[in-house]
């Protein structure tokens, strides 16, 4: 009894050894990059939330710059608009954001 017992176990294995070689079906394949693709977006998620937490490394640097890319970017003066003379206005040279600027 004992040798049968120990053959099936010797079978089974080498059918598990064999089940390691088979590729992954494609619906396991296409859930795993569903699923890296969602942690890796967590994660910069989770990374734009910490820098939104940190102060703006420079007086004049976009907060949308640092925020979604953690770069520092430089707001550059607009010049006042007639219509507007008393408004001043700083635009990002890379991701065009405006803010007023209040006196």
């Amino acid at each position: 009894m004992r040798k049968q017992i120990e053959e099936h176990k010797a079978a089974r294995l080498r059918q598990l050894q064999q089940e390691e070689y088979h590729p992954k079906p494609s619906y396991v394949l296409e859930a795993e990059q569903v699923i890296a693709k969602h942690r890796e977006s967590e994660l910069e998620k989770a990374n734009k939330k910490a820098r939104a937490q940190l102060p703006i490394p420079a007086d004049d640097a976009c907060p949308d710059c640092f925020v979604e890319r953690g770069v520092t970017s430089q707001m550059k003066p607009i010049p006042a608009s007639e219509d507007a003379p008393e408004i001043d206005l700083v635009k990002c040279k890379e991701c065009s954001l405006v803010i007023e600027i209040k006196p």
